[in-house]
């Protein structure tokens, strides 16, 4: 018997924030985007395209292509590194791109590590950390809420 996956039309997010871009996805019963970086003037994080466009059923499995406004790191590299014209694909280019998505993610992480030590932000598995800066022992069977308004 084969199983069927449910299709679901895919969401414009074009024009959007990366982030709000993957919540707006994940809304709509897709599992994220995947990201690809694109050289652009467009600000950096926005998504300038996507694949495949808005309206077209997909399985609820597949995962949405964005192309992301990025500039590149090879931008900082002496001229003889860089792209004879514009739309010219190079292999240090695609390369670097690699690091620079890691890079981002190591970023992001940076930038929300503020969201740790707040109690209605912080991850669930956070929470008895949180607790043990105060002494607090949490029963097992309280919920997530109420541990939250606790600290």
């Amino acid at each position: 018997m084969a199983v069927r996956v449910k299709k679901l039309p895919v969401p414009e997010v074009t024009g959007l924030r990366l982030p709000v871009a993957e919540k707006v996805l994940t809304a709509a019963g897709f599992p994220g985007g995947r990201v690809h970086y694109v050289e652009s003037y467009e600000p950096s994080g926005t998504v300038i395209g996507q694949d495949p466009p808005r309206g077209t059923l997909l399985e609820a499995t597949h995962k949405v292509t964005l192309r992301i406004a990025k500039t590149s790191l090879i931008r900082y590299l002496p001229t003889v590194y860089q792209p004879r014209q514009p739309g010219d694909r190079m292999f240090l280019q695609d390369f670097l791109w690699i690091f620079q998505h890691l890079f981002d993610g190591v970023n992001s992480r940076i930038d929300h590590v503020s969201d740790l030590f707040a109690p209605f932000t912080a991850p669930q598995e956070f929470l008895p950390w949180l607790a043990s800066w105060f002494a607090i022992a949490f029963d097992q069977r309280m919920p997530d809420i109420r541990r939250r308004k606790v600290l």
